[in-house]
């Protein structure tokens, strides 16, 4: 189970080590959220993230409660980790993919947030026009689910099912704040969102309509929403026409998965490029999914996490304002992305959890108020 007493509380609330004091609200961070109504723990979220970024990584990792290497878990009340398994501690950001089965999530996110965890949403829906998985590319559907197409409808039924379940995450009268990432890696061709073949035009409609429908028809008021290419130094995303502008997105992000040899400047190179285009626009820099393409066992060399994500961002001025990095599943012993206490990586995962930059549950302050502070 998440419980706060077995925690280290290593670099926040034990050796006051984080940032500046942060006492107010800048204009800045209040205007760059998109959704005026949003809940005040959302607001606070958002300021949260944009300030603990200046010097802070926040470590991610999906489905973290739900398997590991050797178990699967749908338990609501009591569960593990590999994260914890790995360091006794818990990642701070926590990944759920709306596909995987929102019933049994409901309760493991509102426990997360009553245990101030930080939530995060992707969704590989299936093809609205086919009915096929999220890779089937047939169908024109990014055209077809505009407004006035035929798979319009279709596609305003598929957020009004997400949107009963992301305001039904409600703990004690208070909604349960969510970074949600639609359309993710939405460059990289794999999806049925992401083929080449859609026009600019067509996806920042998309994306428009489904942010505006879910805010302002479905009165969904608990997300903050992550835009998320893949690669955009090589793949575009950011200033090639398909950026949705700024009044539909509040993160800014990007994926990347490597063959497993150092790829530290590539890391650098992107984080560099959304950092910058994230400030042009007031918004907030992620890492939303970054690793060894088909699990760290892969990795060329063993001290990948270091070298390749950590140090990029800890040694750069601009880079380090990558607010936070999130790898995948554990799902077996030769598809893993966080290493158990046998691993080869894991010494230098040890390193990782160690560093003043990184942030895990435990070091986490309340990021669903706007009052804390943290003294350097």
């Amino acid at each position: 189970m998440i419980a706060h007493t077995f925690f280290k509380h290593k670099k926040i609330f034990g050796n006051f080590k984080v940032l500046a004091v942060f006492l107010f609200f800048s204009i800045n961070s209040i205007l760059a959220q998109i959704d005026k109504n949003a809940t005040a723990e959302t607001k606070n979220l958002y300021h949260n993230l944009k300030s603990l970024a200046k010097n802070k990584l926040i470590f991610g990792h999906h489905n973290t409660v739900g398997m590991g290497i050797g178990w699967r878990n749908k338990d609501t009340i009591n569960w593990s980790s590999d994260v914890n398994i790995s360091v006794g501690d818990f990642p701070a950001l926590y990944g759920f993919d709306l596909v995987d089965g929102m019933s049994y999530q409901k309760e493991q996110v509102k426990k997360i947030f009553r245990q101030g965890g930080i939530i995060t949403y992707s969704w590989h829906i299936q093809n609205p026009v086919t009915d096929g998985y999220y890779g089937d590319k047939r169908g024109d559907a990014m055209q077809n689910i505009l407004e006035g197409k035929p798979y319009h409808n279709k596609w305003k039924a598929k957020l009004d099912e997400i949107a009963t379940y992301f305001n039904s995450l409600e703990v004690k009268g208070i909604k349960v704040p969510i970074l949600f990432r639609p359309f993710h890696e939405h460059t990289n061709g794999h999806f049925w969102w992401s083929d080449s073949s859609i026009s600019n035009k067509t996806f920042r409609e998309v994306w428009e309509f489904t942010i505006r429908y879910l805010r302002d028809e479905c009165n969904v008021h608990n997300l903050l929403y992550v835009y998320n290419p893949t690669n955009p130094i090589k793949k575009g995303g950011l200033n090639d026409g398909k950026y949705p502008g700024n009044e539909w997105v509040d993160i800014i992000s990007f994926d990347l998965y490597w063959g497993g040899e150092d790829v530290s400047k590539s890391i650098l190179e992107n984080s560099k490029a959304v950092v910058n285009f994230a400030k042009k626009n007031g918004k907030i820099a992620a890492i939303s999914e970054a690793g060894v393409g088909q699990g760290l066992q892969n990795s060329k060399i063993n001290n990948w996490i270091t070298t390749c994500i950590l140090n990029p961002l800890k040694n750069d001025s601009i880079a380090k304002e990558i607010s936070y990095w999130l790898t995948w599943r554990n799902l077996k012993k030769n598809r893993y992305w966080v290493p158990l206490p046998s691993y080869p990586q894991h010494k230098d995962f040890m390193r990782f959890y160690n560093d003043e930059m990184t942030l895990f549950h435990s070091d986490l302050p309340n990021m669903y108020t706007n009052n804390y502070y943290c003294k350097k």
